[in-house]
């Protein structure tokens, strides 16, 4: 099992590290190399591609509308033609797929040994009323057909792994629906990345941790033919039930402008979905119960002392 951080490839994030050698000292004590999102800058001098070992591939929380023409939802969502295609970045959403697919060959550039996609769809109306457009089943469909376009003409090496969410589409809490996704996707190395904080947040009464490493437990005890598809964890805990039904009680007037009412929904994203490093007791166990390929510490940090204290934490309570 190779243990990994994920990393953000930004350029406010990359000037805390005088050069690659400096930002592997940061982490080489605790993980085997790193799982990085990309956004857009020139990273070369900081990140050695021998220490990337996962590709998290970029996303739009909510895309199928634009995907399928939705146009009715489009409008509710971003008030105007002009302001999705603004943000979409085009009229056609078949960009989309070169548009993931630049990540995918970057990773099968540097060799990287996977890369995340995930599957799932919000939009910043549901995150406040949890009032959904799309069934779990529908974002699955639509999402298999999209993923299945990205491997046409490519010939990808790398596993290719799916992560859960707590909204529409894959959340792990339907064994049929995760099997007929695996089914779906039509590219030979493929399976779970199994994100553990998001996985907690299905269940709202979740008041310690331990409970919450109980309930991702339950569900692969009950579905055992899925375990040897979780090639991979994205470690972390966010036990944050009390907040959302408060939230749902107190849902704020959302703002006209889309930007402006999408930094509502981020704002409070953040606090239910904290990316915190997990303590629990039975953490070790979980672990040795899924025995994944890939444990991915993925953590929320503001700043190098808070990311290498984190990392600290978290090695030292999983010491596998």
């Amino acid at each position: 099992m190779k243990k990994i951080l994920h990393f953000i490839s930004e350029t406010s994030l990359l000037s805390e590290y005088k050069n690659r050698e400096d930002l592997e000292t940061s982490y080489a004590p605790y993980v085997d190399g790193l799982e990085i999102i990309r956004c857009g800058c020139e990273d070369k001098e900081y990140i050695d591609k021998e220490k990337v070992i996962g590709v998290h591939l970029p996303f739009y929380s909510d895309w199928i509308s634009y995907w399928i023409g939705k146009e009715d939802l489009l409008k509710r969502e971003y008030g105007s033609q002009k302001i999705w295609e603004e943000f979409y970045g085009g009229k056609d959403p078949n960009h989309l797929i070169p548009y993931i697919q630049k990540d995918m060959d970057y990773a099968q550039e540097v060799g990287a040994e996977y890369v995340v996609f995930h599957v799932s769809n919000v939009s910043v109306y549901e995150t406040f009323y949890r009032k959904y457009d799309y069934t779990d089943e529908e974002v699955i469909d639509y999402s298999i057909e999209f993923m299945n376009k990205l491997f046409e003409g490519k010939n990808y090496t790398f596993e290719f792994l799916m992560e859960n969410l707590p909204w529409p589409g894959l959340r792990f809490d339907n064994g049929n629906l995760a099997k007929k996704l695996l089914d779906g996707v039509k590219y030979p190395k493929k399976g779970f990345m199994l994100d553990t904080g998001h996985m907690m947040q299905n269940n709202l009464d979740l008041e310690t941790q331990e409970e919450g490493v109980e309930y991702v437990m339950n569900f692969f005890q009950k579905n055992p033919q899925l375990i040897p598809f979780v090639k991979g964890i994205h470690l972390h805990q966010s036990i944050t039930g009390s907040i959302v039904k408060e939230g749902l009680k107190n849902i704020p007037v959302l703002k006209e402008d889309f930007y402006e009412k999408f930094a509502q929904a981020y704002d409070f994203i953040h606090k239910v979905d904290t990316h915190s490093v997990i303590t629990a007791k039975n953490t070790r166990e979980m672990i040795e119960f899924l025995q994944p390929e890939f444990l991915v510490y993925e953590y929320r940090s503001s700043s190098r002392k808070e990311r290498e204290e984190k990392l600290k934490l978290q090695s030292s309570i999983w010491k596998g």
